[in-house]
């Protein structure tokens, strides 16, 4: 199955060559400049205090010289890059704070159709100088060999910091299921671990039989999106983390009670 970034190039791709009538080298760099925006927005996005993720406004893309002369040739590009970009915003469900502010320059050192990104927050009227220079934000750490089994046949490995999951063919997980949202969960890194976070699905997400919000995923963890049903793994020897769950999400089943003297810690 193609990436999912190639899918959004796709789409661009294909709103090109309507206007143009032919798919031109144009089009094809275009598409390729907006995965990469999306994939940077989605590396680049931080933990609000509410839960939610704050989106960056601010991207900075290094252009290779082919690239960068497709993309100067199009009048109208930043604006409909821009659109596209606040699209997924709102599809990811995330807060953007800020107008977004598209900028690049070409880069002679760069082959000559490759792309260099980050992404920055920023409040209105502030520049990126070294008089104001962006807060940094920490490194993002990967779960070591963290991977999902679907439906006890298919091996996912989780090696990027955000992975959407649901039914639309732009998700980075795709599931042909028909219980499962267009957009139904999303797994982000955060301090070594994946957190599994639901987008707002119809039918929810359970997690070892419990219906959660937000999971801190552990080894052996069996989540169910619709009729799918996945085991999650890493390298950890044992488990360190515990869930997050909102107040009007049900407790674990007596069953699984807390060890004496680790209140709060799960079975």
């Amino acid at each position: 199955m193609a990436d999912p970034l190639r899918k959004i190039e796709i789409q661009l791709e294909n709103l090109f060559e309507k206007r143009t009538g032919t798919l031109s080298a144009q089009s094809m760099h275009t598409g390729k400049i907006l995965a990469r925006l999306i994939e940077t927005l989605e590396e680049s996005a931080r933990p609000g205090p509410d839960g939610r993720w704050i989106a960056p406004n601010v991207f900075h893309l290094a252009l290779g010289k082919r690239i960068s002369q497709s993309a100067s040739s199009i009048p109208d590009l930043k604006v409909l890059l821009t659109a596209k970009v606040e699209e997924h915003i709102r599809q990811s469900e995330m807060i953007l704070l800020h107008p977004i502010r598209i900028e690049w320059e070409t880069d002679l050192s760069l082959r000559e159709e490759s792309i260099r990104a980050n992404a920055e927050i920023f409040r209105s009227g502030e520049e990126s100088t070294d008089a104001f220079p962006p807060e940094p934000h920490p490194a993002i750490t990967l779960p070591r060999g963290a991977f999902l089994i679907v439906n006890g046949r298919r091996h996912v490995a989780l090696n990027r910091p955000v992975i959407n999951i649901g039914r639309q063919l732009d998700n980075h997980l795709v599931l042909d299921d028909t219980l499962v949202s267009r957009r139904h969960a999303q797994l982000r890194a955060r301090e070594g671990q994946y957190l599994l976070t639901d987008l707002g699905s119809k039918h929810g997400i359970r997690v070892n039989n419990i219906t959660v919000h937000e999971w801190v995923l552990q080894p052996g963890d069996v989540f169910r999106l619709g009729n799918t049903e996945l085991i999650y793994g890493d390298d950890r020897e044992e488990s360190i983390t515990q869930p997050i769950r909102p107040e009007n999400t049900p407790a674990a089943p007596p069953d699984h009670p807390a060890p004496a003297g680790e209140e709060g810690t799960p079975g």
